[in-house]
């Protein structure tokens, strides 16, 4: 989420910034990545516009969340947390908007399509 201070966000906020561009959420809405699953409709696939989420490491809970720019990249605010309160602190973490590959090491929970269906 956004802290406030500054332009500073973690991979649930980076999303939110995007959604709120794309006119999918309301500009004074906030959400963590597990309300962002349950708000759009789940598909199969990866593709332009979807949203990708990620376990964590136990595989119990969703802890990271990246768009998809295509059916094979991703794009996300990554290695942040709600420590990163400045650039200092993002500089020291490497927390920083970053594109990967969407299959990587980490174990994808499902992908949303907030594109279809009505919200």
């Amino acid at each position: 989420m956004w802290n406030g201070n500054g332009p500073y966000f973690d991979c649930s906020g980076y999303i939110c910034i995007i959604m709120k561009a794309f006119g999918k959420i309301k500009p004074n809405e906030d959400f963590t990545a597990e309300q962002l699953k349950s708000k759009f409709i789940q598909v199969t696939q990866p593709s332009e516009g979807c949203i990708v989420f990620f376990y964590n490491t136990a595989k119990t809970k969703i802890s990271h969340v990246e768009y998809c720019i295509n059916d094979i990249l991703s794009i996300g605010a990554a290695d942040g947390d709600s420590e990163t309160l400045s650039l200092a602190d993002a500089i020291k973490d490497g927390a920083f908007i970053k594109i990967h590959p969407i299959k990587r090491e980490r174990s994808i929970a499902c992908f949303v399509d907030p594109f279809q269906g009505v919200e």
